[in-house]
């Protein structure tokens, strides 16, 4: 579906959600089994969905920050890698160039097991400051099975995932095509709505709240200056000591909504993957996915989730 459809479809989602609700929105079970089951038919069956015991995927990333008042925001390219190893081992690696020329950021974040963490895994060294502010560790948690279930949602249909629920919530029209709605709720407290093509049964976008992150990167010494700013946040002394919880919102922020469009799907393994992902975040950052590498049931290392 072209992007301006999505886009159309998305429009079409808030005028519904802001008047009378749902086309045909009744929350029958029935409903909600058989469309559940056309999307997961689409993805490729139950039956290889279910033999999903992890998964990982590579892409190119572009992600683009809001300003800070007259300040044009930052344009920043890289990648990003998520290792999905069932619901209680997930590893997402973020790594960018905050502007053309400067070195590479990654930052990890992972559950594994009953732990979780979040860190920088390499930064650049020399007199530069990547600060964090109003990051809190007791949310990192909530935060991560929050983003494993919705990319467990957008990837696998849930897929592998205990106490992820769906439920029917109707037909939104658009000039220019239909979705029809599943209501999903999950671990991490998360709740969200997913966008299916009615003519494919495939997922077409995810809308959710999300906190704003934010991230401030500085060089040390007289008369420094920002390079960077926008709303991710990341900490790392220069020095090499990391400290805090990078990319953590802070408890007291404010959730805005955020949309995750999904397109051009490809087969791996005799599943359909979406390629091309693209995440907006109401009066935040614009995040830009190219997927160049799916990999079905790849081999976990004993320590491959564990703090780094």
């Amino acid at each position: 579906m072209k992007k301006r459809q999505i886009q159309d479809i998305a429009a079409a989602a808030l005028l519904a959600l802001a008047t009378a609700g749902f086309v045909g929105a009744d929350g029958n079970e029935t409903k909600t089994a058989a469309l559940l089951a056309r999307l997961r038919q689409a993805l490729g069956g139950e039956d290889k969905l279910a033999a999903v015991k992890g998964l990982t995927v590579e892409a190119d990333m572009r992600r683009v920050l809001p300003g800070e008042g007259s300040q044009p925001g930052s344009d920043m390219s890289g990648d990003i890698k998520l290792d999905i190893g069932g619901p209680s081992h997930y590893l997402f690696v973020d790594s960018f160039s905050p502007m053309p020329g400067f070195p590479p950021i990654s930052i990890g974040s992972a559950i594994d097991g009953e732990a979780q963490w979040s860190g920088p895994l390499s930064a650049p060294s020399g007199p530069v400051m990547i600060r964090t502010a109003g990051s809190d560790p007791t949310q990192l948690r909530p935060r991560l099975e929050k983003d494993l279930t919705r990319l467990s949602i957008a990837l696998l249909s849930g897929s592998g995932v205990p106490g992820i629920e769906f439920k029917y919530g109707g037909i939104v029209e658009s000039p220019d095509g239909r979705a029809e709605v599943l209501e999903v709720k999950g671990p991490g407290g998360f709740e969200g709505s997913l966008y299916l093509d009615e003519k494919t049964a495939r997922p077409m976008m995810i809308v959710y709240q999300e906190a704003a992150r934010r991230m401030t990167m500085r060089r040390e010494g007289p008369g420094a200056r920002p390079i960077a700013a926008g709303h991710t946040d990341i900490a790392a002394p220069s020095s090499g000591s990391h400290e805090g919880n990078p990319g953590a919102p802070s408890g007291t922020a404010e959730m805005k909504e955020a949309r995750m469009f999904l397109s051009d799907y490809k087969t791996a393994n005799g599943i359909s993957f979406p390629h091309a992902i693209t995440i907006k975040v109401q009066d935040g950052q614009t995040e830009e996915w190219t997927v160049q590498k799916v990999k079905i049931n790849p081999a976990f290392g004993a320590d491959h989730f564990k703090k780094r």
